[in-house]
């Protein structure tokens, strides 16, 4: 920085070095360069954040060619493009956020649910940081060139969504994460990725488990009812075995034949249930004063 080279000009001051005016001298001290406004800069000088946004970098011999003063972050100074290299060599191709070609950014695939996994970027696009102040490459991908997203998944879904046995989740090993949930239960949580990498490596076998599977499916649609109804009569059956053995009980406690000890209610005609109902029972009868 260095004192202006104040010259008079109809009725202003202007500085020969900066270029700027003013109506009366200011004690501001000049930049060195020509001063310019955003308007007003040559295309072919540009500030190190827009070199940064095409990928390069003043040269360490480049000299400041203009500056644009700001009131809240001071001096911008100017560099010719010409007086520039590389930033980065190994940076993908810089697109514009308004042409993308179908390009997503990591967020983007994510909601699709897709991730790069191997797959390296086919471009970048620059944001401003305002916590780093500075610029930062988001890396851009193909979605037809990138996997399905790794997730994690419940026991139990691991179980519905490959119909798989207890046993073949025992093939597949330890799961790839415990958490506990609300209740304190330790909940085992598997990698679809690992899952289906070992089901394909295992696919013969797999798709036999599934073959059997299907035909045991197919032996339960075609005696779908008489299965269902037998089920339906067994629940049936037991539950009036179970009214019919409660009505005992209740019978017992009121028969001359029982009686309370210390190790439970006994009978003494029959060690063991021999027939319900009891052919045996006899009501108890209450003593009288």
């Amino acid at each position: 920085m260095q004192s202006h080279n104040f010259i008079k000009t109809e009725g202003k001051w202007k500085c020969s070095v900066c270029g700027w005016e003013w109506k009366s001298k200011t004690t501001t001290l000049c930049p060195g360069v020509t001063r310019y406004e955003w308007s007003t800069k040559p295309p072919n000088l540009k500030t190190a954040v827009e070199l940064k946004r095409l990928n390069l970098k003043p040269k360490p011999s480049a000299e400041v060619r203009g500056t644009i003063f700001s009131m809240k972050n001071g001096f911008y100074w100017l560099y010719d493009d010409k007086d520039s290299e590389i930033d980065n060599p190994d940076l993908p191709p810089i697109v514009s956020w308004d042409n993308r070609a179908g390009l997503k950014t990591p967020g983007e695939l994510k909601k699709l649910q897709l991730e790069p996994g191997d797959t390296k970027p086919k471009g970048v696009a620059s944001v401003w940081d305002t916590e780093s102040e500075e610029v930062v490459w988001i890396p851009l991908y193909n979605p037809e060139e990138c996997c399905e997203r790794d997730s994690l998944i419940t026991k139990t879904v691991l179980k519905e969504r490959y119909l798989l046995s207890e046993s073949w989740v025992k093939k597949i090993g330890e799961p790839d994460k415990l958490y506990a949930n609300k209740y304190n239960t330790v909940v085992k949580l598997y990698s679809t990725r690992r899952v289906e990498t070992f089901l394909a490596e295992n696919a013969e076998e797999y798709a036999a488990m599934l073959v059997r599977r299907e035909k045991y499916l197919e032996i339960f649609a075609a005696n779908k009812e008489r299965i269902l109804t037998a089920a339906k009569l067994s629940r049936e059956k037991k539950l009036e075995e179970k009214r019919i053995l409660e009505a005992q009980m209740a019978r017992c406690f009121q028969c001359a034949s029982g009686a309370s000890t210390p190790q439970g209610f006994l009978c003494v005609i029959y060690p063991t249930v021999k027939k319900i109902p009891c052919p045996d029972w006899t009501p108890r009868q209450h003593r009288t004063e």
